[in-house]
């Protein structure tokens, strides 16, 4: 069975690219949490979560061409699948970013120690 792709038949702006982006942004943090889940895995989250969501999109449009059910393959859907992915990895990385930071109130907390206490605190004495 031959493979074709006509892009005229397959808009950028679609109700199936907003499908397909969701659809790996939502693998792609499914297979994060898992990871993250498992200390044996859990340095490797970011890697992991990437990687489902990029098989998810993947074996869509593979079976596409093999006509596991409706449909065709398209390039397209493959960019929002990869921009659902990249996304995802953005909003991880960021809620990560944002867990490591301290509170507001840890830091005038800290501010407010004597020196001493401070570096005491902090390990530098």
């Amino acid at each position: 069975m031959p493979v074709t792709y006509n892009p005229a038949e397959d808009p950028w702006l679609a109700p199936d690219k907003a499908q397909h982006f969701a659809f790996c942004f939502a693998c792609t943090a499914a297979g994060y949490l898992l990871a993250r889940r498992s200390s044996s895995l859990r340095e490797h989250r970011l890697a992991i979560g990437a990687a489902v969501g990029v098989a998810a999109g993947v074996l869509k449009e593979v079976g596409d061409v093999l006509q596991w059910w409706p449909g065709a393959l398209s390039i397209r859907d493959l960019g929002a699948d990869g921009v659902g992915v990249a996304v995802a990895l953005a909003v991880l990385v960021a809620a990560e970013a944002r867990q490591r930071r301290p509170s507001a109130a840890a830091a005038a907390a800290r501010m407010q120690q004597p020196p001493q206490k401070q570096q005491l605190a902090e390990g530098m004495v």
